[in-house]
């Protein structure tokens, strides 16, 4: 004598193995889903912007180091300049 439960048992695990695979899940787990892929999306974009503006701070920073030692040489150059032509001025006027 056979009865339907192991079939009906059957049934059923092969439905959810078939449901499994296709992808159908309940609107609650896709939407929880989703809202998890727009998040990691939105966490990847805030990183590359993150990423990108430590970048362009220290291209700035090296420019910005750059202009100073520029500015030091030629405070440097003008005050050498200055000690010569003093130097010029008081040999001429009293010499």
């Amino acid at each position: 004598m056979t009865t339907i439960t192991p079939h009906a048992v059957e049934a059923i695990l092969h439905a959810r193995i078939h449901l499994a695979a296709t992808g159908l899940r309940p609107t609650s787990q896709i939407q929880t889903h989703a809202a998890a892929g727009v998040i990691a999306v939105m966490l990847v974009a805030v990183l590359i912007f993150v990423k990108a503006v430590a970048q362009v701070t220290r291209h700035v920073a090296v420019l910005l180091s750059d202009l100073l030692q520029a500015a030091a040489a030629v405070t440097s150059a003008l005050f050498a300049i200055m000690i010569a032509v003093g130097l010029i001025a008081v040999l001429l006027l009293h010499g």
